[in-house]
């Protein structure tokens, strides 16, 4: 399976946990929710702010290249475990002054 390398532009991100939880209904207006156990997912919105035009070739290309539920390996820091994502999605606005954003959320896959 592919690592994904992120080109070498400033970014940042933003961690979430997804988890699946099942209701049960006890009667009497009482209900019980669990977890459904190993359902959680990390899910991950990078944000690469002001690149520039090449910069933003550079990971719109990148991230072409994983598109179509394409999995990939990817960790978030070089401290963590890798794990099997997807891009979910991919947005972008020009900012003016000529430069460029790229908003890019990943999903874990299991």
């Amino acid at each position: 399976m592919a690592i994904l390398t992120l080109p070498p532009v400033q970014w940042q991100f933003q961690e979430s946990v997804e988890v699946t939880t099942n209701p049960t209904l006890l009667g009497d207006g009482y209900s019980l929710t669990g977890a459904v156990p190993f359902s959680d997912r990390t899910n991950y919105n990078i944000v690469f702010p002001g690149l520039t035009f090449s910069e933003f070739n550079t990971v719109l290309t990148t991230f072409k290249s994983f598109s179509g539920w394409q999995t990939f390996q990817w960790r978030a820091l070089d401290s963590l475990p890798y794990r099997t994502y997807a891009t979910a999605n991919i947005s972008m606005a020009h900012n003016g002054n000529d430069t460029w954003i790229i908003t890019v959320t990943l999903q874990e896959i299991r």
